[in-house]
């Protein structure tokens, strides 16, 4: 119940129909009531057809520079029979628009998706001249957060976040590999993001069966190209 947590949003809600950030909601409290008002305080359940995913809202990220921020992981799958999986430690983090505020619902602060942010950004004609700010690679956040005194280990993104981004997809894999068809040839890219909060603690948020590839900065290409590596072995 969002009333004993006040007005601060404590959850986020999806269309599972939707992509690339579209659709996604902070259930404030403004949101939540409008929500009840549209299933008639539950009187209309069942008879409005709306799918929704909530997903519980971490208010306590950690920050790049006061901003929110998440990481895109790709894991490419080249078989399921037998099951072969890559974890590609050449992966990026993405960096919310604007500065963050736990009590704020608005999406160009909640939200990291990149798509989001360009269309935001060229609304106000300023994409070209700020999209570098908000990426950045794993290399530059590992060093960023030893810097600025969040960690004493230099290694703690290549080491333990690493270890248990990889069990994370150990994991999503059990669950999914019985929907999966068998094949040797199986060729399929998911997009995982993950949140780590003020204690670095490891959030799993989701798993991205189509990522977006049209916005390809340096980072990105490096990444398709290590993929592109892989298959050809």
């Amino acid at each position: 119940d969002l009333a004993e947590f006040g007005d601060k949003p404590m959850w986020m809600l999806k269309n599972p129909g939707k992509h690339r950030g579209e659709g996604v909601t902070i259930l404030s409290k403004e949101t939540k009531n409008s929500k009840f008002r549209m299933l008639d305080n539950g009187r209309e359940c069942g008879n409005i057809r709306t799918s929704l995913i909530a997903t519980r809202y971490i208010s306590n990220p950690s920050l790049i520079e006061g901003k929110k921020f998440d990481l895109r992981v790709y894991m490419f799958i080249s078989s399921t029979e037998p099951l072969v999986v890559f974890f590609s430690p050449l992966y990026y983090s993405r960096i919310a628009v604007s500065t963050y505020d736990k009590n704020a619902s608005s999406n160009d602060i909640a939200l990291t998706n990149r798509s989001q942010a360009r269309k935001n950004l060229k609304a106000k004609g300023i994409w070209q001249e700020k999209h570098a700010e908000l990426i950045m690679v794993y290399k530059d956040l590992e060093a960023y957060f030893y810097e600025q005194g969040m960690t004493d280990d230099p290694n703690w993104l290549s080491g333990r976040i690493n270890r248990e981004m990889k069990t994370f997809m150990v994991h999503a894999m059990r669950m999914v590999k019985p929907m999966l068809g068998k094949s040797p040839n199986y060729f399929e890219l998911v997009g995982m993001d993950f949140l780590i909060d003020k204690n670095l603690h490891l959030w799993f948020i989701e798993g991205n069966r189509t990522p977006n590839l049209d916005d390809i900065p340096i980072e990105k290409r490096i990444v398709m190209r290590d993929i592109v590596k892989i298959t050809n072995q």
